[in-house]
C-alpha cells in the first residue's frame, strides 16, 4: 500500500498560498493528491448550484452530507440556523444546495465534510488553510494517528498590515474579501497554531512572504 500523504498550505490571508499552489512543483516524487479549497468549492456552487464529488474521487449519499450539518458546530452557529442540514441533497453525486446563498461559512464547512470523507477512505489528498483555528491542527493530529505522512507549508508576511493590503488589492481584483479585523486576528492566531502544527508534521516548511517569497526554515 502507498503512503499516504496530506499536504496542508497555511498562513494568514494575503500570505500567498494560492499563489505558491498555482506554481507548485507537481512531479511523480511530490504530487498535490485531491486538492480541497473552500473558496473553489464556494465560486463552483455559486455559479453552478452544485459540486461534483468526483472531483475529489469521493462517492456519497444525502444522509453523510445532512449528518455532517446536522452535528457540525460551525455554519449551522454561525447563520443561527439549525435546519440548515435540510437544504442539502446528493444526486448522481453531485451536491446541490437550495438554500438562499450560498456563502463561505457554509463552503468552509462542506470543505471540511470532504476532508475528514477523505480521511475515511485514506486518500492522498491537500487543502488550504489560514489556520486561525486549533480546528486545523485537530485535524493534522487526527490525520496523524491515521497513518498520514504530514507535509507543512506555512506562509507569512512580517506584518499584518501588509496582508490587508493585499487582500484590499485581491478585491479589487473580484476575489475574495475579508474584513481587516479579521485579516489581523486571524494572522496572530495562525501564528499561535504554527508550533502544534510543525510538531505534527513529516517534514514543515516556512515561508517569509513579505516580499519575494523565501523559505526561511525547514
Amino acid at each position: 500500500m502507498s503512503q499516504k500523504r496530506l499536504r496542508i498550505f497555511a498562513g494568514p490571508n494575503g500570505s500567498g498560498k494560492s499563489t505558491f499552489i498555482r506554481n507548485f512543483p507537481v512531479s511523480p516524487q511530490l504530487r498535490l493528491g485531491v486538492y480541497v479549497n473552500a473558496d473553489d468549492i464556494e465560486k463552483e456552487l455559486v455559479e453552478t448550484r452544485q459540486l461534483n464529488l468526483a472531483t475529489f474521487n469521493l462517492k456519497l449519499s444525502t444522509d453523510k452530507i445532512q449528518a455532517h450539518f446536522k452535528s457540525s458546530g460551525f455554519s449551522p452557529i454561525k447563520l443561527n440556523n439549525s435546519s440548515l442540514w435540510e437544504s442539502f441533497r446528493i444526486e448522481e453525486n453531485k451536491v446541490f444546495y437550495a438554500g438562499d446563498s450560498m456563502n463561505s461559512y457554509i463552503a468552509a464547512d462542506i470543505a471540511e465534510f470532504i476532508r475528514q470523507e477523505l480521511l475515511t477512505e485514506g486518500l492522498s489528498f491537500s487543502f488550504e488553510t489560514v489556520m486561525s483555528d486549533l480546528s486545523k491542527v485537530d485535524f493534522l493530529n487526527l490525520a496523524k494517528k491515521k497513518g498520514y505522512r504530514i507535509y507543512l507549508y506555512y506562509f507569512s508576511t512580517e506584518d499584518p498590515l501588509i496582508n490587508r493590503s493585499r487582500v484590499n488589492v485581491r478585491v479589487l481584483q473580484k476575489g475574495h474579501a475579508v474584513s481587516e479585523e479579521i485579516i489581523e486576528r486571524r494572522y496572530f492566531r495562525s501564528l499561535n497554531n504554527l508550533k502544534a502544527a510543525v510538531q505534527l508534521s513529516h517534514q514543515a516548511y516556512v515561508f517569509d512572504s513579505t516580499g519575494i517569497t523565501e523559505l526561511i526554515a525547514k
